[in-house]
C-alpha cells in the first residue's frame, strides 16, 4: 500500500534556464494534497483498411507537467514563490534582518526558472525549468496561517529520481504569521502609521509624545494622496521634544487632541472632511493615569484603531485578505511532446479584502462619491480607486520576520458594496474591498524580512 500522507515538496531557483541546481534549497510545509503531475495527452486516429474493427493508431502527443499547491506561507520560502509570479526582486541589509523587495518584472525574460522535486511515500521525482504562471497569497480570521498557491508549469518532461543527496529542512522559524498584529490600511496613509508601544509609566509617555508628533506631522505633510490634496501647514505639533516633566504631557496632549481634530476638519487639505475620528478625551488631562488612557485613543490597538491610525486609514473589522497576480499565460508546444516555452501575456494583480460593513461611509463613498453624501445626490457613474496596505508579523522573537503587501493604486469593484441588503435574521454584512492594482510602477511591492541572504 502506498502510505500517501508521507509526501513533501522541495525546491531550489535556477539560475538560469537547463541550469539545475545539484539539491533543493527549501522544504515547502503543504497543506493541500495536490502535486505536480505528469499529464500524458494521447493522440488517436481512426483509419479505414477494410477491417471493422481495426485499432486506433496512438501515439503520446504532449506531456504537460504542472499544477498547483496550496503551501504554507514561512517567512523563507514566501518571498521565493512570490518572486516567481512577480519576476523580480532586490535585497537590502547585509545582516538578519534582510530586506526583499518585490515588484512586477518588466520584462517575461526576468521570471526565475525553478527545480522542484516531490517525494510521495518512497518515490522521488523531479521537475526541471519549471515556472510561477500565477500564485495567490490568502489569509482569514477564521485561518490565521497565511497560505500561498502557486501554479507550475515545467517545460522539461519529470523524472524519476533517486532522493537528493542534501534534502532541505523545514524552516526553524516560527510560520504563524498573527493577524491581530496585522495592520489593515485602506485609502490612507500607511508610510505614517502611529506603531509604537502605547505608554505604561512618565518615561515611556514621554516617548511616545515625542514619536507621536515627529508621526502627526509628517502625515500633516503628505501633499497628495487618497484624502490629501494638499499638506496642512497650520494643525502642525509644535511642543518642545524631549518632553520635560508630566505637566509637558498633559500640556502636548491638549495641543494634539487640538490640532488632530482642527486638522479633519480642514476641508483645504482633505477631499472630505472626516467626522467619525474625532478625539474626544477630557482636556487638560488629570493626571498620569489619564494621559495613559488618551494615548490609547490616539493609537488604539491592531484591530481596533484609534483616532489618530483611523483617520490614516487602519482598517478594523478585516475578516480577509487575497492577493492574486497572474501573467495569464498560455503554454507555446514545439516538436517535443513537452511544452517549449510559456507565453506571458497582459497580467493583472489584484488585492482584495472583506470588511465588516460597520457604517455607511464607504458605501455612500464608492456609489455616491461621498462618504457623507448629502440627501438628493445620485448614483456616481465615476469609478473610484484606493490603496491598500497590509502588513503581518510572524509570531517569532529576535529580529522582525514580516511580509507587507502594498498596492498604491486600483480600481474599486463597486459590484459587492452595492450588493448590501436587509436580513430578517439581523445578519451581518460584509464589503469587497479592492480590485485591480494600476498607476504608476510598480503597481504593487511585497516586502518582505528575514534571515535569507539572496534569492
Amino acid at each position: 500500500m502506498i502510505d500517501t500522507s508521507v509526501f513533501n515538496f522541495q525546491i531550489a531557483a535556477q539560475t538560469a534556464r537547463g541550469v539545475y541546481p545539484a539539491n533543493p534549497a527549501y522544504l515547502a510545509s503543504l497543506t493541500s494534497d495536490a502535486r505536480i503531475r505528469n499529464a500524458p495527452t494521447a493522440d488517436t486516429l481512426n483509419v479505414a483498411d477494410g477491417g471493422m474493427w481495426t485499432p486506433s493508431f496512438k501515439r503520446i502527443g504532449k506531456i504537460e507537467a504542472g499544477g498547483s499547491l496550496v503551501i504554507l506561507a514561512t517567512p523563507n520560502i514566501l518571498p521565493l514563490l512570490v518572486y516567481g509570479g512577480m519576476g523580480a526582486i532586490s535585497t537590502a541589509g547585509g545582516g538578519d534582518p534582510r530586506t526583499h523587495t518585490i515588484t512586477p518584472a518588466a520584462s517575461s525574460s526576468s521570471f526565475p526558472y525553478f527545480c522542484v522535486w516531490q517525494k510521495i511515500d518512497t518515490q522521488w521525482e523531479l521537475f526541471r525549468d519549471c515556472l510561477i504562471t500565477e500564485i495567490t497569497v490568502e489569509v482569514s480570521n477564521s485561518d490565521k496561517f497565511i497560505r500561498a498557491t502557486p501554479t507550475f508549469v515545467s517545460l522539461q518532461r519529470g523524472q524519476k529520481v533517486a532522493a537528493p543527496a542534501i534534502p532541505a529542512t523545514a524552516e526553524t522559524d516560527a510560520y504563524h504569521w498573527l493577524d491581530g498584529q496585522g495592520y489593515w490600511v485602506i485609502d490612507g496613509d500607511f508610510a505614517n502609521l502611529d506603531h509604537d508601544p502605547l505608554p505604561t509609566d512618565l518615561d515611556s509617555l514621554k516617548t511616545y509624545l515625542a514619536a507621536h508628533k515627529t508621526r502627526h506631522n509628517a502625515h500633516c505633510a503628505v501633499a497628495s494622496g487618497k484624502h490629501h490634496k494638499a499638506a496642512d501647514a497650520v494643525n502642525v505639533l509644535a511642543y518642545a521634544t524631549p518632553l520635560a516633566d508630566e505637566a509637558a504631557c498633559i500640556a502636548a496632549l491638549t495641543e494634539i487632541k487640538t490640532d488632530h481634530n482642527l486638522h479633519l476638519a480642514d476641508v483645504a487639505t482633505h477631499y472630505f472632511k472626516d467626522p467619525v475620528h474625532v478625539l474626544g478625551y477630557a482636556t487638560p488631562c488629570a493626571d498620569l493615569a489619564a494621559c495613559l488612557v488618551a494615548c490609547q485613543e490616539i493609537r488604539g490597538s491592531d484591530n481596533l484603531p484609534g483616532d489618530f491610525n483611523g483617520h490614516l486609514g487602519q482598517q478594523g473589522g478585516v475578516q480577509s485578505l487575497r492577493f492574486r497576480v497572474s501573467s495569464n499565460a498560455g503554454i507555446i508546444y514545439g516538436q517535443d511532446v513537452v511544452p517549449y516555452a510559456v507565453q506571458r501575456k497582459r497580467g493583472v494583480i489584484e488585492g482584495v479584502v472583506n470588511v465588516l460593513a460597520e457604517d455607511w461611509r464607504m458605501y455612500n463613498y464608492l456609489l455616491y462619491g461621498d462618504p457623507a453624501a448629502a440627501d438628493g445626490t445620485e448614483v456616481s457613474d465615476e469609478i473610484r480607486s484606493g490603496s491598500l496596505y497590509v502588513k503581518f508579523i510572524a509570531s517569532t522573537s529576535g529580529a522582525e520576520r514580516s511580509v507587507a503587501i502594498t498596492l498604491p493604486a486600483f480600481d474599486y469593484a463597486v459590484e459587492s458594496v452595492a450588493d448590501i441588503s436587509g436580513d430578517p435574521e439581523g445578519g451581518e454584512r460584509y464589503m469587497d474591498l479592492g480590485g485591480e492594482a494600476g498607476g504608476t510602477a510598480p503597481i504593487a511591492t511585497v516586502t518582505c524580512l528575514n534571515a535569507v541572504a539572496s534569492y
